[in-house]
């Protein structure tokens, strides 16, 4: 672990645990699995950084002000050297077929304070964006190896073709996280300011600036009926681009998803995503994709199934692109929080102009919180 980070987290302890009157927690999780790829021409094993839901440590404290306010504060730091994510082909000559992926190691995730009341709260420094959860509501079961972060285990490999050659289009490698728009679990940090407005019969919206000038905003409701959860958002980011003409230059994003579970156990999630390009260049289309599972839950078990589509998310080519993915996944809580889950997934890219393997993914992992 790097040393400044080991004396920041050191720092970030002993002020918060010294605040008088402050409720302070500590919590975290190591999530770690074993993968296994077939690109259509090897065969690899892999002991990765479950990119789901990444290995992390966090501490969170509050303070009740006088003036009726209440100051948070919240401190984050990830660990990830081997992304399920992230791993590739490796076709030099002498070595590893699959080399162990560098990731940066420890890393901080979230460094921000607060300040929050009866109309809301306003949070400044390094954190998640207001965007970033809403593509990844999931009430569905077995979410630590199957959910909207579609390409979190394999998404680094690369498609080949028939006769076993990496692809690439337009430049870009033929991945099934560049096929995804990025959809593997990753969140989306950012240096920005962003109020949140309390919660009004289920009903939360935020808003956040990043530096740089883009803004993000979305809505949120979370509610119950009659033995029916409900976890909805929808949301939309605009991006502050430089007085260029670049082409196929991103302008907006527009996210929306619905997960519904029911007593019984049986929960279904839709997620939605459209991207709008600015100055595109003759037959580059606007890059859109869903996301669908459908999941069981019983006792300390769950199952689920997922099937996802994206259209044309690779906009450096004017070739039509697409990506379709099959999963399916299970998970047992052993308790204590303790879980073990296995996924299985297809990944089929369908590219003008080229005859292209599918990628398949299996993994089994263990998650154990703190």
């Amino acid at each position: 672990m790097n040393a400044r980070y080991i004396a920041a987290l050191a720092l970030v302890a002993t002020a918060v645990t010294g605040m008088a009157q402050a409720e302070v927690e500590i919590y975290g999780h190591v999530n770690k699995s074993t993968m296994v790829y077939d690109d259509g021409q090897d065969t690899e094993f892999n002991v990765v950084d479950n990119n789901m839901n990444r290995t992390m440590f966090g501490i969170a404290a509050e303070k009740n002000l006088h003036c009726g306010l209440t100051a948070s504060a919240l401190f984050e730091m990830d660990h990830a050297t081997n992304r399920s994510s992230n791993i590739t082909q490796n076709n030099t000559a002498g070595t590893q077929s699959t080399p162990t992926q560098n990731n940066g190691g420890v890393n901080m995730r979230t460094a921000r304070v607060g300040l929050s009341g009866n109309w809301g709260g306003v949070f400044v420094g390094t954190q998640v964006t207001a965007i970033d959860d809403v593509f990844y509501r999931d009430l569905g079961p077995a979410g630590n190896v199957i959910g909207p972060g579609v390409s979190a285990f394999g998404g680094g490999v690369q498609f080949r073709n028939s006769a076993g050659a990496l692809q690439s289009l337009g430049g870009t490698a033929l991945t099934a996280g560049a096929m995804t728009l990025g959809f593997n679990g990753d969140l989306e940090i950012a240096d920005t300011i962003q109020y949140n407005t309390p919660v009004f019969e289920g009903f939360n919206a935020s808003i956040s600036a990043q530096q740089g000038g883009n803004l993000d905003t979305a809505l949120r409701y979370e509610g119950e009926y009659e033995g029916f959860k409900v976890d909805s958002a929808i949301g939309m980011a605009f991006e502050n681009n430089a007085a260029t003409t670049a082409a196929n230059e991103l302008e907006t994003t527009l996210q929306a998803a619905l997960s519904v579970a029911h007593e019984s156990g049986v929960a279904g999630t839709v997620s939605y995503v459209k991207q709008s390009l600015d100055n595109k260049t003759a037959g580059v289309e606007d890059p859109m994709g869903y996301y669908v599972k459908l999941g069981y839950a019983w006792d300390n078990y769950g199952v689920a199934v997922d099937y996802s589509k994206f259209s044309d998310p690779i906009t450096t080519s004017a070739t039509d692109n697409e990506l379709s993915s099959y999963g399916v996944g299970a998970e047992m809580d052993m308790g204590h929080g303790v879980s073990l889950g296995a996924m299985y997934r297809i990944y089929e890219a369908d590219v003008t102009g080229l005859s292209l393997d599918d990628i398949k993914v299996g993994a089994m992992t263990m998650k154990v919180q703190f």
